[in-house]
């Protein structure tokens, strides 16, 4: 960005995408501990509830300290599917199929990164 505020706007957006990331981290070491007590399915779905809720809050924030705070529960939410997802599809597939669905998540999930970050 340029203009009078460009310096407070960068540092805005470092700040919103590193917490993410923050979040995303944290969210993908404390997911497994967290399936091994309550269960693979309970933790996804809490997960994907946290993802699908700080997506919705972080659409309509109304402040940058809203947005601050939402992006660590999106990151979280999300780390944990990434962490998650690959582990229930070894566990409830086939043997003929495990090892094609898990690399199939890993493989989508980079591919919709790139995809996202050319657009």
């Amino acid at each position: 960005m340029t203009g009078p505020k460009e310096a407070y706007t960068n540092h805005v957006l470092g700040a919103v995408n590193a917490l993410f990331f923050f979040g995303a981290a944290v969210g993908a070491v404390t997911a497994g501990p967290v399936a091994d007590k309550v269960g693979r399915r309970l933790a996804l779905f809490c997960s994907a509830i946290a993802a699908i809720i700080g997506g919705a809050l972080a659409a309509g924030s109304v402040h940058i300290a809203m947005l601050t705070v939402v992006r660590i529960l999106q990151g979280g939410g999300l780390g944990a599917l990434a962490t998650l997802t690959p582990i229930y599809l070894a566990e409830s597939s086939t043997p003929q199929k495990r090892g094609m669905l898990t690399g199939l998540h890993g493989f989508f999930l980079v591919s919709l990164a790139r995809i996202l970050e050319c657009n």
